[in-house]
């Protein structure tokens, strides 16, 4: 058998994973009383292939038994148990713009900060940030369509597009921090700064993000050696 809250949600997560932290996010928005089961993503236990067959965090077991997988579909799930949130809006053109934009970005910036990390040397890492700094550049110009004044991707509103994207950049500032370099005060991506900031700012963000130490020893093993 495996731990569990019979009594309220369980959450299954590990506080250095981009994806995990996309459902904490949420939950911590709609104000769910949930458990908390950290898993060591290097040493699983035995037991929990039993929650998720495919061994990914996060999963969320019900108090009906039931067991959720995949952050996208946990956070979708989410937003329209508690529509109260505004995490996903009530327009479908709205929510469309979400989605698209998520799946832009998943296939753009999404795997950036292993992508950086992994080309760790120095002959190609600056090479390799110059890549990704113009996607971020294609970013910024996403942002500016969908809000120009922000600070979020639509505007006021906090919502799956910024919790789905921006564990991801996160990990990105990190990355490039520890091979010692910076994607900090670059001309032309002051939209994407603005909207960075206020997304850090969230008490749902600055409460659940794990800190830079914390992130910087996780992802180290991706650096070639």
């Amino acid at each position: 058998m495996y731990p569990f809250n019979p009594n309220k949600p369980t959450l299954y997560t590990s506080k250095t994973c981009p994806f995990a932290h996309r459902t904490v996010i949420c939950l911590a928005e709609t104000g769910v009383d949930y458990e908390t089961i950290y898993i060591n993503l290097r040493d699983k236990p035995e037991w929990y292939p039993l929650i998720n067959p495919a061994s990914k965090v996060p999963a969320m077991r019900l108090t009906s038994g039931d067991i959720l997988v995949e952050s996208l579909i946990i956070s979708e799930y989410l937003s329209e148990l508690y529509p109260q949130a505004g995490l996903m809006p009530e327009d479908p053109f709205d929510k469309y713009r979400i989605r698209i934009f998520i799946e832009n970005f998943s296939a753009n910036l999404q795997t950036s900060p292993y992508v950086l990390l992994r080309n760790g040397d120095n002959d190609s890492k600056h090479a390799k940030l110059n890549e990704l700094v113009n996607k971020l550049h294609q970013l910024n110009k996403l942002l500016m369509e969908s809000s120009p004044e922000g600070p979020f991707f639509l505007g006021e509103k906090f919502t799956l597009a910024d919790i789905a994207t921006f564990p991801f950049i996160e990990r990105l500032f990190m990355a490039a921090k520890l091979l010692g370099m910076s994607i900090e005060n670059i001309s032309g991506l002051e939209r994407f700064y603005q909207w960075s900031d206020a997304i850090r700012n969230r008490p749902s963000y600055k409460s659940t993000v794990a800190s830079y130490d914390e992130l910087a020893a996780s992802y180290k093993r991706h650096i070639p050696k």
